[in-house]
């Protein structure tokens, strides 16, 4: 029997979610019975806990919009952004953030969060309600009793992303807030969803009373604990107001730490987005004028093809030295060879260059081909070993590759947590055959690594030690 004392409601809430998850996955870990006490010890604890009223989906996973989930129109100039607003003369708009992010739709009841579901198609979203609880930044609870469904864009903020990136590997990192954001809401650890950090900007309301102006619905929005994507009211929707507010959002783009892409703007009016209806595919009051592209030219000087700790070769454009958004770029990534073939890029080719979410160089576009063809090296560029191909990646063969080594090396270290041996430090103590995997690591002596790397040996032995007993799932993240 189960002792309320045992718990805390944070943990038991953790438990009922874990467990209500592990049910609808069709992987249930305790009895019925068991789960039923959890949730009544929750229940008494707190009994309007959102843990207690999500809604499962045990077949496929798969939640239907009422109603859909539409797209936004696009614009590309002034000039269209000018045109749609005309159709309500001089009324008042709401201009809004256009979050690179993912959409989800949030289903509240007596006041309860009870399902959460990403935007899918439109018309069917896969189920998140057990990894949304997780996230900090979304209220569980609203003070209204309908039935309202929160629209909005949930996202990873870019400081974030770096600080997650920072601790991987070249060939491990995540190529934009957006890709990592979405990888979290699939990790089936609901654990690692809250040690990574995601918020929400909601921008619609479905079910909370049918007449108000968008500008209502933002303050409710906000009052209710939520961060409206609808920030600026354009009292008089005139050609040079529509432009300043464009212009102040994205002047103001590098100092946000979310990525954005553009400026959503929308009729103010229930009566008029009424009035003006949707299509299959879009809203009608609605419009979405997306930025310009950021990229640079600049030319490609050489490909390199590093070896990372799985033996996948990952290409690297060396280009001519160009500053991107405040930072001087000297390489890009190229993914992998599939990405190489499409763009069908080589040495001399004048390329496109931006930071994905103001961070991670990479290639957009090709202004104008070089006199060199695509070329991928046979070879490892590390052990000289044949090279194969599998699928979008080149494979090296090699049963003993020092680059691969390092690489698995560095990989152990990070995830134990052993400081004070750096990337060279590891290459230097490869290099004189003193290690040539983790596990050599454990049979340094303190003496050897203080001669070799000279204080910080000393400091790297004491880390080594203190980290010698590694939990299971560490060693196998290893």
């Amino acid at each position: 029997m189960t002792d309320q004392s045992e718990y805390s409601e944070q943990e038991l809430e953790d438990l009922v979610i874990h467990h209500k998850k592990k049910y609808y996955d069709g992987e249930p870990e305790i009895p019925d019975e068991e789960y039923d006490r959890l949730e009544d010890l929750l229940r008494g604890m707190n009994a309007n806990n959102a843990a207690l009223f999500i809604v499962g989906t045990p077949v496929g996973g798969k939640v239907e919009h009422d109603p859909p989930m539409l797209s936004s129109a696009k614009a590309s100039s002034l000039d269209e952004v000018v045109k749609w607003a005309a159709k309500i003369d001089s009324r008042s708009l709401y201009a809004g953030y256009k979050v690179d992010g993912f959409s989800l739709s949030i289903v509240y009841n007596n006041g309860v969060m009870i399902q959460a579901s990403t935007r899918g198609n439109g018309q069917f979203g896969d189920d998140v309600s057990h990894a949304v609880l997780k996230v900090k930044d979304i209220p569980k609870t609203i003070p209204d009793q309908s039935k309202i469904d929160i629209r909005g864009e949930l996202y990873m903020a870019i400081s974030e992303f770096n600080r997650i990136n920072d601790e991987l590997l070249l060939e491990d990192q995540f190529s934009s807030p957006r890709n990592l954001a979405v990888g979290t809401m699939k990790q089936k650890d609901l654990a690692s969803i809250a040690n990574r950090k995601l918020h929400f900007k909601a921008f619609d309301m479905i079910g909370f009373d049918h007449d108000k102006s968008i500008h209502e619905i933002s303050t409710t929005l906000h009052l209710w604990g939520f961060d409206p994507a609808d920030v600026i009211h354009i009292e008089e929707n005139s050609p040079d107001n529509i432009d300043e507010v464009f212009r102040e959002i994205e002047q103001k783009r590098s100092e946000l730490d979310f990525e954005i892409d553009g400026v959503i703007f929308k009729y103010n009016e229930f009566k008029d987005r009424q009035n003006a209806g949707s299509t299959e595919h879009h809203p009608k009051w609605q419009i979405a004028w997306k930025f310009a592209s950021r990229g640079v030219w600049t030319k490609i000087e050489q490909i390199t093809w590093q070896v990372g700790r799985t033996s996948v070769l990952t290409p690297v454009a060396e280009i001519s030295p160009v500053e991107v958004s405040g930072a001087m770029l000297r390489r890009a990534t190229l993914h992998n060879v599939d990405f190489v073939e499409d763009m069908n890029l080589a040495i001399g080719d004048t390329v496109s260059v931006e930071r994905a979410g103001d961070v991670i160089p990479k290639i957009v576009d090709i202004e104008s081909k070089g006199p060199n063809s695509v070329v991928f090296p046979t070879i490892c560029p590390s052990c000289n070993s044949p090279v194969i191909r599998e699928g979008v990646n080149l494979i090296c063969t090699g049963v003993e590759c020092r680059d691969r080594d390092v690489q698995q090396i560095i990989h152990w270290l990070k995830v134990v947590e052993i400081e004070f041996l750096g990337p060279r430090s590891v290459e230097k103590l490869y290099d004189i055959n003193l290690i040539r995997n983790f596990a050599d690591i454990y049979t340094l002596s303190s003496i050897t690594l203080k001669d070799v790397l000279g204080k910080n040996g000393e400091k790297a032995y004491e880390s080594i030690f203190e980290r010698r007993n590694v939990q299971f799932s560490k060693f196998l993240a290893g």
